[in-house]
């Protein structure tokens, strides 16, 4: 007779051990975990860090800095984003483009950052979007540098609404 056990819901966003890179850990031990047949391990992720790092470093050195984050960057084909301690934290994506960078920052519209990024003279993408409660902006060459202060307060205040 078989032992049926009941899973536990964990969740790993605030879990203290438990991660992404435990799990991914789990599967690459044993695969057959996954329950799809007689599998063999072939490769794992590879992290792209010194690529995205070298692409975005002097745009994210005093961000992480200021907000006192131990913020990694985490690299895929569509975009950066953020991880600390293997957890994706994406308050904040980089969707890097030829001739721009393009920002996403998650956080409920308010008067306060319409007035930033209008005051800053930053190009948005479009409005603001609703649906998933974020600002989605432009940056082209020496943006970066000359709206420095910006986009400073607009990455404090995603950070500090993510933890709210």
């Amino acid at each position: 007779m078989m032992n049926y056990v009941r899973a536990e819901r964990i969740l790993m966003k605030s879990h203290p051990e438990m991660s992404e890179k435990w799990v991914k850990g789990k599967i690459a031990e044993d695969p057959s975990i996954l329950g799809l047949g007689d599998l063999v391990l072939r490769a794992q992720e590879r992290i792209h860090r010194r690529r995205a790092a070298s692409i975005f470093f002097c745009r994210t050195r005093t961000t992480r800095a200021d907000t006192k984050s131990s913020c990694q960057l985490k690299y895929n084909k569509f975009y950066i984003g953020l991880s600390n301690d293997g957890r994706a934290d994406n308050f904040m994506l980089f969707k890097p483009k030829k001739a721009h960078l393009n920002i996403e920052l998650k956080m409920p519209r308010s008067e306060e950052v319409d007035q930033i990024i209008e005051g800053a003279g930053i190009e948005t993408l479009e409005e603001y979007n609703g649906r998933w409660a974020m600002y989605r902006l432009r940056l082209a060459g020496g943006d970066v540098e000359k709206k420095h202060d910006a986009l400073l307060q607009l990455t404090k205040l995603a950070y500090a609404y993510r933890d709210s």
